[in-house]
């Protein structure tokens, strides 16, 4: 073969190759008419692996966030601290702007920005907003609400009436129900459960109708909304009948379901909320299980996406990092993740469930035989009745009496016991500057990868939606 045979052989292949990562990465020419916008809160890296290893340690599929085609990563900042909340963060994501924390998608007290559900309403897109926590809390209401403080939810409860969504579900039921009714937190005779019914919405409030919630055929409505419990949903580990609850798979399929009626097209916002409210806890199992749903309504959505992946968009982020979790502990070079596998309720709920009222041993026989405190430990035991200490001590100074307060202070105790056995570890009970993953897949998908500022996710959906041809 003569020297400049080869030199063309080689110049052929290169400019194959080059051709194929053309082809990989060209750009979609159409844009979607149908846009999912899954945002686990709190959700790192880290977390999504312990959740993966979870899984193959039980035999099953592996999560499909982390599976789809589209990688990249999103850094997280605020416009006045590197490290974020979730108002700010949602701001970013719902707007394209930076904000300071605690502010919902306002730069000011006297400025509001646009948010991609009121671009989607502007071309006569189908709007949706789906969550674990209150719909009232901060990144279901950056999408919907504009308020300087992600505080004043009874303020955000009477946004949200007035956004003109499709769909609502979640929970925080207390913000809309007039102050003389049980558990309300208004201080007004405002009942905005009234409001939605008179704007024509189907309300999902009762449990007689969560019940009958797989039998309601949604396509019947033009607006629903579902809240189903007065403040956040409870922890997916501690459901006992998940009947009373809709699944966030299930919710998203019913959305679905309505908003595809729509010709022009369709943005749903799907939060797994209470991911981030594990991870403050630095309750791993808890977490994990909170993930396990969240990934199971994006399954829902890319079952919708298989039947129109020439008009679909998914994307699967995060707002921020929530507890800088690491997947190692001390000198070890393991982990041990089948030790979370006995957990069956949240730290939080095993508390709940027996006061502390100075009685020690009592105390520790309820623990240890709680799954996944079975045996514990001399350093175990140590951990737990040096806050018993904490807890004598100020019972005592302040002729306080033991109370649920006084038994969350238990928390991190017990969330150092099941972790270490997990030979896991947690740098923080608040969030961090950890950039987070992004994964999509579907038309416009590309836009994705590389690392982005949080605005950019943002900026690309806006931009979507604004050259819709309706």
């Amino acid at each position: 073969m003569s020297d400049i045979f080869k030199k063309i052989l080689l110049i052929l292949l290169i400019l194959i190759v080059f051709s194929s990562g053309l082809i990989l990465f060209a750009e979609s020419k159409s844009n979607p008419k149908y846009i999912f916008y899954f945002i686990g809160d709190g959700l790192g890296l880290a977390q999504r692996e312990l959740a993966e290893i979870y899984l193959e340690e039980k035999n099953q599929k592996q999560l499909l966030m982390n599976n789809l085609p589209i990688t990249g990563n999103i850094r997280t900042s605020s416009l006045d601290s590197l490290i974020t909340d979730s108002a700010a963060a949602g701001t970013a994501l719902a707007t394209g702007y930076k904000t300071k924390n605690g502010m919902i998608s306002v730069l000011s007290e006297k400025k509001n920005v646009k948010t991609i559900v009121e671009y989607a309403e502007g071309k006569r897109w189908a709007t949706g907003i789906i969550t674990s926590t209150r719909l009232t809390h901060a990144t279901p209401a950056v999408f919907a609400s504009h308020n300087p403080d992600r505080g004043n939810e009874n303020e955000i409860a009477a946004d949200l009436v007035k956004s003109g969504v499709d769909y609502f579900s979640g929970g925080g039921l207390r913000h809309f129900i007039p102050y003389n009714m049980k558990n309300s937190k208004r201080e007004d005779n405002k009942n905005l459960i009234k409001v939605f019914e008179n704007n024509g919405y189907r309300v999902l409030e009762n449990k007689k109708e969560f019940l009958n919630f797989q039998t309601i055929n949604f396509e019947k409505y033009e607006k629903i909304f579902a809240c189903y419990s007065l403040s956040h949903l409870p922890y997916v580990i501690n459901r006992k009948d998940s009947k009373k609850i809709p699944t966030l798979s299930e919710s998203t399929d019913k959305a679905i379901s309505l908003l595809k009626k729509n010709k022009n097209g369709f943005f749903l916002m799907v939060e797994g909320g209470r991911i981030d409210h594990a991870a403050h806890m630095n309750d791993p199992a808890t977490m994990i299980h909170e993930i396990l749903e969240f990934d199971s309504s994006i399954r829902t959505a890319y079952k919708f996406y298989k039947k129109h992946s020439d008009e679909t968009l998914i994307v699967v982020l995060a707002d921020h990092e929530t507890g800088g979790l690491g997947l190692g502990y001390g000198n070890n070079y393991s982990l041990d993740i089948k030790s979370l596998h006995k957990q069956e309720k949240s730290i939080g709920f095993l508390l709940e469930q027996k006061i502390y009222d100075g009685s020690r041993k009592s105390f520790i026989n309820y623990i240890e035989g709680s799954r996944g405190f079975n045996n514990l430990t001399r350093e175990e035991k140590k951990k737990i009745y040096n806050q018993m200490d904490e807890i004598d001590r100020y019972i005592k100074k302040e002729d306080k009496e033991y109370s649920l307060r006084t038994n969350y202070s238990f928390i991190p105790a017990l969330s150092d016991i099941i972790s270490e056995r997990a030979l896991i570890q947690w740098t923080s009970s608040a969030h961090t500057a950890i950039p987070v993953p992004v994964t999509a897949v579907g038309v416009k998908s590309e836009k994705f990868s590389g690392v982005k500022k949080n605005t950019e996710a943002a900026e690309i959906i806006i931009n979507i939606i604004e050259k819709s041809e309706n």
